[in-house]
């Protein structure tokens, strides 16, 4: 008998707090996304706030550079000058407040892409020129979140790496802020590579920097429950979307 009340009252229960959450059956277990574009939520009944966190898109890695020379004082002399490595996307997590009906927008950033690389092959009278550098790659898109058209919140891009010269290689790219080591999205690209396989012959998309993996957004609704008189600061209960 003690045992049939005890599950009596564990039910009651479990109905109370159903009631006390409005919206939950109707929100989607898990809202997270990495393809880079647009999206947009309506804040469901009950949601006091949102939890996001955010990548940026990581940066390219810049072009190598190869450069082969024939002159009469140093027939085969060669200079290469590999891509610089593109940046780590940003960080970022914060928590916003909504109420009910509010409309959400979310952007998902784009990895930058790799930029091509180059080469020359220089004879005289143009011998131990530098020629024209690899390309830079691009700097990847920012992810953000605004409410209702409101001022974008943002996890800023990697910059892109620098293009090879003639023997110089470029320089790696800056990581946005936030970042850290391990993360598993905003990935930075590397720099494109200056083996002889890759050389003047095999044109300069074979010598082109890795692009940036794409930014990251998971959107996290926060419900505020049933606020018992004695207690006007209620209790939070957060919902994953």
């Amino acid at each position: 008998m003690l045992r049939r009340h005890k599950i009596a009252a564990v039910l009651a229960l479990l109905a109370m707090l159903m009631w006390m959450v409005p919206g939950t059956a109707a929100a989607s277990p898990h809202w997270e996304q990495s393809v880079p574009g647009t999206y947009s939520h309506t804040v469901p009944s009950g949601v006091v706030s949102l939890t996001v966190a955010m990548y940026g898109g990581g940066g390219g890695g810049g072009g190598g550079h190869r450069t082969y020379q024939n002159t009469p004082e140093d027939p085969y002399s060669e200079g290469a000058g590999p891509g610089g490595t593109g940046g780590t996307g940003g960080y970022r997590v914060v928590t916003v407040p909504v109420q009910a009906g509010d409309v959400v927008e979310v952007r998902v950033g784009a990895g930058g892409a790799g930029g091509l690389g180059n080469s020359n092959q220089l004879t005289p009278p143009h011998s131990h020129t530098a020629g024209t550098p690899a390309q830079d790659g691009e700097t990847g898109e920012s992810s953000w979140i605004n409410v209702n058209e409101g001022s974008a919140i943002e996890a800023v891009g990697g910059e892109g790496g620098r293009g090879g010269t003639h023997d110089v290689a470029g320089e790696d790219g800056e990581d946005g802020d936030g970042s850290f080591e391990g993360q598993c999205y905003g990935l930075s690209g590397d720099g494109g590579v200056t083996t002889w396989s890759s050389a003047w012959t095999s044109g300069p998309a074979h010598r082109r920097g890795q692009d940036g993996a794409p930014g990251y957004v998971s959107i996290v609704y926060n419900y505020r429950t049933y606020t018992p008189s004695s207690d006007p600061s209620g209790v939070i209960m957060r919902v994953v979307i």
